[in-house]
């Protein structure tokens, strides 16, 4: 430790289940009578601020506090490969992590003061125990750091247990859940009984995919978007709504998929789903590049169909015509005589 950091730390908690790095480093400064997360920086010795290593440098940061022994630690942190897959996928490293401001579900904090690993994941919208939505910002407006030295209370003095929830339906299986289980390393529990395609592929291609075609819908339904890494998808009950449907969209595969592919043709073109086909290039989107390229081909015959169909009532209208004006010349010659 620095020396200007000359007080000991007297009581080390135990880390709770599933538990993330910042609630468990908060939990210890409060435990030990510290009134500022500034002293993280001083406990750990690294110059940055502690947040911006949250995700890449986990392991490292936590066992820089040599806090706990190596069984402990292994609970604070996800799978080592799980992250480093997610964090060498450039779209799912922008978009798949909260960071200062992330959600919190009131319910499990009446069950246990810390906050959650998976509160950390965008996708993560609503609680997969409680079926409530996950909220990001206090009643006064102020939105839940993800370090705070009491991770209980608002500074406007709220309890967060406290907060009004939102409850939301969900299925049996649902992107919640899915991600649940995925990012916690615990695919063994996870019953799949609607064959859904994102179980086959490794988690990072199924956060992408997700997150990619749920932009999509949001161009369909004309809402606009906001690109900043932090601040994407910012409306819960929003994204909730559009990786809902997705997900749906990924399930009794490849049925609902095409399903959801007709929905998201809003173009004569096709330019929507040709640049989804040119986004998900690599052998985890083969299947669905497959499902994209057979559609598209169908589209291009329906096309065709139609035009021939429209040529042939063309022509058989021309045909038509031309022989009411032999008929009405013949009439017009007889006449004549």
């Amino acid at each position: 430790m620095n020396n200007s950091f000359n007080r000991s730390l007297l009581i080390i908690p135990v880390p709770q289940v599933e538990e993330s790095i910042n609630s468990y480093l908060t939990r210890v400064l409060q435990s030990n009578g510290y009134k500022k997360t500034s002293y993280i920086n001083s406990i750990l010795q690294i110059s940055k601020e502690f947040e911006n290593n949250l995700i890449l440098d986990q392991e490292k940061i936590v066992k820089l506090s040599v806090l706990l022994q190596e069984e402990k630690l292994r609970e604070l942190y996800f799978s080592n490969s799980i992250i480093l897959m997610c964090m060498n996928n450039t779209y799912v490293s922008k978009y798949g992590f909260l960071n200062r401001i992330i959600r919190i579900c009131p319910k499990c904090l009446k069950e246990g003061p810390y906050h959650r690993n998976i509160w950390g994941l965008t996708g993560y919208t609503a609680c997969h125990k409680h079926n409530c939505l996950m909220l990001s910002h206090c009643e006064c407006g102020k939105g839940i750091k993800s370090l705070n030295v009491d991770p209980l209370f608002c500074t406007c003095g709220k309890d967060y247990r406290l907060i009004n929830i939102i409850d939301v339906k969900q299925n049996k299986d649902n992107h919640n859940i899915f991600l649940y289980l995925r990012m916690m390393d615990k695919e063994n529990q996870y019953n799949n009984s609607d064959s859904n395609l994102l179980c086959s592929l490794p988690v990072d291609a199924a956060i992408e995919l997700m997150f990619r075609f749920s932009k999509v819908v949001l161009n369909l339904n004309r809402v606009r978007t906001n690109t900043n890494s932090q601040a994407y998808f910012k409306d819960t009950i929003l994204l909730h709504s559009l990786l809902d449907e997705v997900y749906r969209g990924f399930s009794s595969w490849p049925r609902n998929f095409q399903h959801l592919l007709k929905r998201l043709d809003y173009s004569i073109f096709n330019d929507t789903l040709i640049g989804l086909l040119n986004d998900l290039r690599g052998a985890p989107f083969s299947a669905v590049n497959y499902e994209i390229s057979v559609y598209l081909k169908q589209r291009t015959y329906q096309i065709q169909l139609g035009m021939t169909e429209f040529n042939n009532e063309i022509v058989d209208l021309l045909i038509k015509s031309m022989s009411q004006m032999s008929d009405a010349k013949i009439t017009r010659s007889g006449n004549e005589d």
